[in-house]
């Protein structure tokens, strides 16, 4: 899908790349709910370990796949569409978070039609924090400005207001939308210096 949407347009692929990464949280959650595990935190590491090998993969690898290697410095070739992905994960992904189109959906237009007064209530709850999404969004813009550093260096002005804009987004969800996740050991952190030194490798 990507590489027919990159042969239009690099800014085609760049918003099919965001769509995948903002609905891979809520396949790999399914997907996890079909495997056994003995606790909240096994649950949660194995769901950050595949949504971060899909973001990886979806974000940073498959433009070196569909691109050819001469179109590496073209009009419409990687650069551009390097920096489309920046633009978008700058704008696109924190107003989709402040806007929680979701929650809306749930509070206006759902809660009302509800049969009964608990159908009700369930409208009105709001999304977990789920840390492990927080840190697979970290590695993942970190991987792909290490990953491009040489030919696209103003990657790092790019990550550096993606990453301070994901600190005040997120401090505003957790304070003001977010309900608290569940309690969870210390395996996601672990997994995440693992990331983090792959990254920087």
């Amino acid at each position: 899908v990507i590489g027919i949407l990159r042969s239009i347009s690099s800014a085609l692929s760049g918003y099919a790349i965001t769509v995948f990464n903002l609905i891979t949280p809520k396949v790999v959650t399914m997907l996890t709910m079909l495997e056994s595990h003995p606790n909240t935190s096994s649950f949660s590491a194995s769901q950050y370990l595949k949504v971060t090998a899909f973001r990886w993969t979806n974000t940073v690898l498959i433009n070196n796949v569909i691109i050819p290697f001469t179109d590496t410095l073209a009009d419409d070739g990687l650069i551009k569409s390097i920096m489309v992905l920046f633009i978008l994960e700058l704008s696109l992904t924190p107003v989709l978070q402040y806007l929680d189109i979701w929650g809306a959906l749930q509070r206006h237009f759902f809660a009302p039609r509800a049969t009964h007064q608990r159908k009700m209530n369930l409208c009105f709850q709001s999304s977990a924090y789920d840390i492990g999404e927080r840190s697979t969004n970290v590695t993942t813009i970190l991987f792909f400005t290490l990953y491009y550093a040489a030919i696209f260096p103003c990657g790092f002005i790019f990550a550096f207001v993606i990453f301070s804009q994901m600190y005040w987004s997120d401090k505003y969800s957790i304070l003001r939308q977010w309900r608290q996740g569940p309690k969870i050991g210390t395996s996601i952190a672990k997994m995440t210096n693992i990331f983090f030194l792959i990254a920087i490798a």
